[in-house]
């Protein structure tokens, strides 16, 4: 494990969880959010989160056009 690993906070572990789990399921955020345990409400304010400081989001595989975060 490295150093960078040991400092990361809570936030940051919390982000790279739901975005790893975001792309094991495929981008589906209902099924995200059910492995998770949290809404797909609550998902949705994160991802839209993370977005708006420059992290990638997995989008769905359906190809359904861009996530809406309203």
């Amino acid at each position: 494990m490295g150093e960078t690993h040991l400092r990361a906070t809570l936030r940051e572990v919390e982000r790279e969880h739901i975005l790893s789990t975001l792309t094991l399921c495929e981008g589906n955020r209902t099924r995200a959010a059910e492995t998770l345990g949290i809404s797909v409400r609550c998902l949705r304010n994160k991802l839209r989160d993370y977005v708006e400081s420059g992290f990638q989001v997995q989008m769905p595989k359906s190809g359904l056009g861009q996530p809406t975060f309203n």
